[in-house]
C-alpha cells in the first residue's frame, strides 16, 4: 500500500516595508542612492492531504525574509554599468538589511530574451513595463 501525500500551502502573516532614496554608503563615503529597498517578510504553512478524509494539519512551516533592492532605470542604457551599480550596493547594504537581498532593474527598456537570461545569470531580476503603464 502506497501513499500520496498532496501539500496544501498558504501564506499567514504577510508584512511589508518600503523606503526610498536609501543611502548606500561605504565608512563616511557616500557611494551612491539605492531608488528603493522593499522588506517583504511571510510564512508559508501547509496541511497535507494524506487521504480523502485524513488532513495533517500543520504539516510543514517555513518563515520567509527577503528584501528587494531596486534599481529603477527608465532607459536601461548599459546593462554592465547597471549590474556593477547593483553589486555594489548589494556587497554595502546586504549585511545591514538582515535578510536574503535580491537586487532588482526595473525598466521601460524592451530587452530580448539573451539580455534577460544575462541578467538573470548574475542573481539579478528584471521587471519591465511599458510606458504610460501603471
Amino acid at each position: 500500500m502506497s501513499v500520496c501525500i498532496k501539500e496544501i500551502p498558504f501564506i499567514k502573516g504577510f508584512t511589508s516595508t518600503f523606503e526610498t532614496e536609501v543611502i548606500v554608503n561605504n565608512g563616511n563615503f557616500i557611494v551612491g542612492y539605492a531608488d528603493a529597498i522593499v522588506k517583504i517578510k511571510f510564512q508559508v504553512l501547509s496541511d497535507a492531504e494524506i487521504g480523502p478524509e485524513w488532513i495533517w494539519r500543520g504539516y510543514s512551516e517555513s518563515t520567509y525574509d527577503v528584501a528587494l533592492l531596486i534599481e529603477a532605470k527608465p532607459k536601461l542604457n548599459s546593462v554592465g554599468d547597471t549590474l556593477r551599480q547593483l553589486k555594489t550596493y548589494r556587497s554595502l547594504v546586504g549585511y545591514k538589511i538582515g535578510c536574503v537581498l535580491k537586487p532588482v532593474i526595473v525598466t521601460y527598456s524592451k530587452l530580448d530574451k539573451a539580455t534577460v537570461d544575462f541578467i538573470g545569470n548574475e542573481d539579478v531580476l528584471v521587471a519591465t513595463f511599458s510606458e504610460g503603464a501603471a
